[in-house]
């Protein structure tokens, strides 16, 4: 289970899978193997027999890659627990220099939470439509993301009038 999402998992049957000695079973259900891992290569196979409710297939998924060394290219957190931030989509885009983050709070209510995207020595954050300007911490950086609106984050090593001069041509 993913560190993000907190609880117990609750899940129903939907395949049984019958486990041989070359599967790991990971997780169980009812005493019944529901989570199998086999090494195939230089990687793994997964297989995951049981439904799961959307946060609990994260969790799921967030402890999959999190034990595969996949890392994530940022991180979005509530900023006061900690934990997953439910029903924000973020699109990103990296190019290098310059860092895209599309943020939407599909919620009826606002969210405080922490961006963090890795990495970000030398570079300056800031909003090109609204003209804001952030700071970072080392933490990441604190955004107020307001119900059904959109937040737009460049993390940049061009300094923010110079983009932002770049952006009306």
């Amino acid at each position: 289970q993913w560190d993000k999402i907190p609880g117990a998992l609750r899940a129903s049957g939907y395949r049984e899978v019958i486990a041989e000695k070359t599967w790991e079973t990971l997780g169980t259900l009812g005493g019944k193997p529901a989570l199998v891992r086999k090494t195939v290569g230089k990687g793994s196979l997964w297989y995951l027999g049981v439904k799961l409710p959307e946060y609990a297939l994260a969790s799921v998924l967030g402890g999959i890659l999190q034990r595969e060394k996949v890392d994530r290219p940022f991180d979005l957190s509530d900023a006061e627990t900690g934990e997953l931030t439910p029903n924000v989509e973020v699109e990103w885009a990296d190019r290098g220099d310059t860092k895209l983050y599309f943020l939407f709070n599909w919620d009826l209510y606002s969210k405080l939470v922490v961006l963090s995207p890795g990495k970000m020595e030398g570079f300056a954050a800031h909003d090109p439509v609204e003209g804001q300007r952030y700071d970072l911490s080392a933490g990441g950086l604190v955004l107020s993301l307001p119900p059904q609106e959109r937040k737009l984050v460049v993390f940049s090593k061009v300094p923010a009038p110079a983009v932002l001069a770049r952006a009306g041509e």
